[in-house]
């Protein structure tokens, strides 16, 4: 009889720990991913309405990504990244060649 109330007890605990498992990939708002890198750098940024995107940060903390991971991450959901005197503009890739020269020269390292 104490072996089946300690198996019960065993499962219910396995069970209680395997449904608190965290998510495989956190989800994050693209917009939260330039905040972070705004906050810690100084960069400003405007983005066009269209920038809207969930990030899969796997193994990543907002505040550790650099500029080159960024702009991977900006071209990973189709948007790219001008200057312009101390702004970066984030737009949709679509509208580069037609529009990408008016906000500046590409955001480079």
């Amino acid at each position: 009889m104490s072996k089946i109330v300690v198996f019960i007890i065993s499962l219910l605990v396995c069970n209680s720990v395997l449904s608190h498992e965290p998510p495989l990939a956190e989800r994050t708002d693209l917009m939260h991913v330039l905040e972070a890198f705004s906050a810690r750098t100084g960069v400003k940024f405007v983005t066009d309405p269209r920038v809207k995107a969930k990030v899969n940060t796997v193994g990543l903390k907002l505040d550790e990504i650099g500029q080159e991971q960024l702009n991977k991450i900006l071209l990973m959901h189709s948007f790219v990244a001008y200057q312009n005197n101390g702004v970066v503009y984030v737009i949709p890739q679509v509208i580069e060649q037609s529009q990408g020269a008016q906000y500046g020269i590409p955001w480079q390292q």
